[in-house]
């Protein structure tokens, strides 16, 4: 399963609407949304526009973060979680690095490194851009 493959069906099955309401949203069936969520399923794909919607009703901005990576550039967006303080910016960045060099660490511990190992990587790398990102905001307006 590729970035966008494992984004697109973690932004279905994840979000916090159910897979039958989004699919009401989005003006299709609940299958017709699994089936396109499902990387498996090379019949049924969506549309650039079906996934702007997707993400628009999730307010998730993962698929689109994985498209920038396929494509080597940076996904800066809207910072997604604003911290009460600097020094709260500060820590959680440190937290979220942690998470990242657990990921790796645990991924290469048997030398062997499978396709959800490398999403669970990206995603926690994610969390660490969202954190540095909270913290500059946090730096920004520390008075």
């Amino acid at each position: 399963m590729d970035h966008i493959d494992s984004a697109i069906y973690d932004t279905v099955h994840n979000a916090e609407l159910a897979p039958k309401q989004l699919a009401e949203r989005l003006g299709m069936s609940h299958q017709i949304l699994i089936n396109k969520a499902n990387p498996q399923c090379e019949a049924n794909k969506f549309s650039v526009h079906e996934l702007m919607a997707l993400q628009r009703h999730t307010q998730s901005t993962r698929i689109v973060e994985a498209m920038c990576l396929e494509l080597g550039v940076n996904a800066l967006g809207p910072v997604k979680a604003k911290a009460d303080s600097l020094m709260d910016a500060m820590l959680t960045v440190v937290a979220e690095c942690g998470d990242v060099s657990r990921a790796v660490h645990d991924s290469l511990e048997d030398g062997k490194l499978t396709n959800r190992e490398r999403n669970e990587m990206q995603r926690e790398i994610n969390e660490a851009i969202d954190a540095l990102m909270s913290m500059r905001l946090a730096i920004k307006e520390h008075k």
